[in-house]
């Protein structure tokens, strides 16, 4: 069951009622305007600043050096996308009380409207997309997918 709480594909998200968004969540990609805009990670990577402003995000790595020298490490205090530096320019969509089901297979972005309930969403989400490639399933397998920590308290309740 414990692969069931990690979908390789598909996350919860909490969010307004009244959030409506489509595409990719800009927070969770690497602009390479924003990142020129937050001078503590330009200090990390000062490569960042002959990277174009209008580039896409491959242009971030082929200027570093590192990683044009294929010695690449996200653990490295230059890289853009290791713990520290990705704190200082990814953000999650507004938090809210609505439950939504997104895709992390690109960026991120909304699958479902925004539920008043995870057990709506779980509902919905049985009908209308799926877990992993085209395979769906049942409103109670979505429920453990999206809810672990609860579904974790019932089975060892159950030991």
């Amino acid at each position: 069951m414990e692969h069931l709480c990690k979908p390789c594909n598909r996350c919860l998200k909490r969010v307004p009622m009244d959030f409506k968004w489509t595409g990719v969540w800009p927070g969770f990609v690497c602009d390479v305007k924003r990142l020129k805009a937050i001078p503590e990670l330009l200090a990390h990577a000062p490569y960042l600043s002959a990277v174009d402003p209008n580039a896409g995000e491959d242009s971030i790595c082929d200027l570093c050096k590192a990683y044009s020298e294929g010695k690449c490490s996200e653990a490295a205090d230059y890289c853009v996308y290791n713990e520290q530096n990705q704190a200082l320019w990814h953000q999650e969509p507004p938090a809210g009380e609505g439950y939504q089901l997104w895709e992390t297979t690109s960026e991120g972005s909304p699958l479902s409207p925004v539920f008043s309930s995870l057990d709506e969403l779980c509902a919905w989400a049985s009908d209308n997309t799926t877990f992993f490639g085209n395979q769906k399933v049942s409103k109670d397998i979505w429920d453990k997918i999206l809810n672990p920590k609860k579904n974790t308290k019932k089975e060892k309740k159950n030991d």
